[in-house]
């Protein structure tokens, strides 16, 4: 599938030209609530002088990166970093939306920490259904060469040989395998996500990898890490990636639909 590209087109302003982005996601109703979002000009009374200095100070800091990944990559659609990186200015300007439990983003603070824990929970349940359907075909292991998860090599050795038991490890490759299946464009989003629900057993090659990045973002029993990273990945995927977007609906429908009722909660605000 061919990279979506956005379009430039012009108008008018009160006798004054402008131009302005049309992206392919543009009839997106989550694209529809982040728009409204990125246009609001009156912060919130909440949001203290010292905090909007510092998220201040953070923004300018990515804007030279921004710029420089602005064309697209493979794996990332055009202007997906300026609004991943805006994701990540909305969810800690945001904090003081949800519960008061210590934590500095919005994607943490809803619901005592809801977000990444769903994510975490569908993750799982996903692993553990390949799991099942792996152990209940333990002694078929044309099903296993079937559905991609073993070598027919592999399944002849076994055969022969005997001593084949399924582990949970065979679970997770066969998870990122499948992802692995699509092109990059369609799953970089996911690719970070699910190493972060995962710790890093689950690599697809786009993301922050498998290192501390992700054990020592955890607070108070919230991996905040991976909900203020999914709440920039699920962003950028909806204001600048249809393929990304499909994908993360795909896989994780309850909870992209939990990061669309916290823009409801960031949009309705004064």
């Amino acid at each position: 599938m061919k990279p979506v590209t956005p379009m430039m087109k012009s108008g008018g302003a009160e006798k004054s030209l402008y131009l302005f982005l049309i992206f392919p996601c543009m009839k997106n109703s989550s694209f529809t609530l982040l728009t409204s979002i990125f246009k609001t000009k009156k912060q919130s009374r909440a949001i203290n002088r010292q905090e909007r200095r510092s998220r201040r100070s953070y923004c300018l800091k990515q804007s030279a990166l921004c710029r420089k990944k602005r064309e697209g990559r493979s794996w990332s659609a055009p202007y997906a970093t300026t609004f991943h990186e805006s994701g990540h200015a909305i969810d800690g300007l945001t904090a003081h939306l949800g519960t008061a439990n210590g934590q500095w983003h919005f994607s943490s603070t809803y619901m005592g920490g809801a977000f990444p824990q769903t994510i975490k929970d569908e993750v799982d349940d996903w692993v553990k259904s390949v799991l099942s359907d792996m152990k209940a075909h333990q002694n078929d292991l044309s099903y296993f060469v079937k559905k991609g998860w073993m070598a027919q090599s592999t399944a002849d050795y076994y055969t022969a040989y005997g001593g084949f038991k399924v582990k949970k490890f065979y679970a997770y490759a066969a998870v990122q395998a499948e992802v692995k299946s699509l092109t990059p464009l369609q799953y970089g989003d996911l690719s970070d996500i699910l190493e972060g629900a995962t710790r890093g057993k689950i690599r697809c090659g786009i993301g922050h990898g498998a290192g501390s990045y992700w054990t020592t973002r955890s607070y108070n029993g919230i991996d905040w890490g991976l909900a203020t990273e999914a709440f920039a990945e699920m962003t950028s995927a909806t204001m600048t990636s249809p393929e990304s977007l499909a994908t993360i609906k795909k896989y994780l429908p309850k909870s992209y639909a939990m990061y669309e009722d916290m823009l409801k909660v960031i949009a309705n605000q004064p």
